[in-house]
């Protein structure tokens, strides 16, 4: 396993601004599920008037 971790070491360190890039992307998109989710959470379903 120490051989598989310095090869993804190695990796990241090879490509750092594509690495970054990711994990950036990575938390924006967890925010914004946690914002998309509490939005819907907080909004009640609309309910058909009756006639």
């Amino acid at each position: 396993m120490k051989d598989e971790l310095v090869a993804i070491a190695a990796l990241i360190e090879a490509h750092r601004d594509e690495f970054d890039q990711h994990v950036a992307a990575t938390e924006q998109r967890r925010e914004w599920l946690k914002r998309k989710a509490a939005l819907e959470k907080r909004s009640e379903p609309v309910r058909p008037r009756s006639l």
